[in-house]
């Protein structure tokens, strides 16, 4: 234990300052068209573009180069091209409005879309995943949803296990970070509120470093798609994490912006 204490410590390897670090494992939940994957898609663009997923603004000298590679296990190539095109859109117009150039998009992100999802208890399909992280070696990997990763029951501790077996391995490996969504349960905590923990194994809910869940705040208009949320951690974090506490649509820059007071709280990790 004296020689393990005594080497030296490598510095954090941040890929977001304060917010993601490289290897972390992260889970983002909420309701059927709660904004999950908009949320999930505008990190995975923002981090490409070096754009901060949330304080909008661009990180560093506009340089940053994080690759960032996108299996969509739920849409199809029309549905993630119109989201994709939203936010990377946006994304573009924040690096112009800082006087930032071009981001070569085919570089710093590839995605690849199986709408009838992926098996990772397949050997063939475990492959294909490897191979298609070779191709890029990307810093993040953004995969899922959860549910559509194995084709037996989702709720089987057994299936799961060996699921995060094989991502745990791959992400040894290669060294990206994971990001991935998953639903929330159906049932309501004490207070009434939604419970944002992933449906399906428990083990999805001991796994991520990191779990949190996007939902529907008290102040939100009511429309059929929220608006307002708020961002409620359902996994003890086992380190601290700048996320913000709740997110809004917003009309001009990102997506989802956060509350007023997150900004005050990004000047800690600058």
């Amino acid at each position: 234990m004296s020689d393990f204490l005594a080497a030296e410590t490598q510095a954090r390897q941040w890929l977001v300052p304060g917010l993601l670090e490289r290897m972390d494992r992260t889970v983002i939940t909420g309701a059927e068209g709660g904004g999950k994957s908009v949320l999930c898609s505008q990190i995975a663009a923002c981090l490409a573009g070096g754009v901060h997923p949330f304080g909008g603004n661009v990180m560093g000298d506009g340089n940053q180069s994080v690759r960032v590679l996108v299996i969509d296990c739920e849409n199809s190539d029309d549905q993630s091209r119109r989201r994709y095109r939203w936010v990377i859109d946006r994304v573009k117009a924040i690096r112009e409005q800082h006087g930032h150039g071009l981001v070569d998009w085919n570089d710093q992100m590839r995605i690849d879309t199986k709408p009838a999802g992926i098996d990772l208890l397949s050997g063939r399909d475990i492959s294909w995943l490897e191979n298609a992280i070779q191709s890029l070696a990307p810093d993040l990997l953004v995969l899922g949803p959860l549910y559509k990763l194995h084709h037996r029951d989702p709720s089987e501790e057994t299936s799961a296990r060996e699921v995060a077996h094989v991502i745990d391995g791959l992400r040894e490996r290669h060294g990206f970070a994971l990001l991935t969504e998953a639903h929330a349960g159906n049932s309501n905590d004490m207070q009434g509120q939604r419970v944002m923990r992933p449906i399906g194994s428990s083990l999805w809910r001991r796994w991520p470093e990191f779990g949190f869940g996007i939902r529907r705040a008290k102040s939100d208009p009511g429309l059929a798609r929220a608006s307002m949320v708020d961002v409620v951690s359902w996994r003890g974090s086992r380190e601290e994490r700048a996320w913000p506490a709740s997110l809004q649509h917003g009309a001009v820059g990102l997506p989802w912006i956060p509350d007023a007071e997150y900004y005050d709280s990004m000047n800690n990790y600058e």
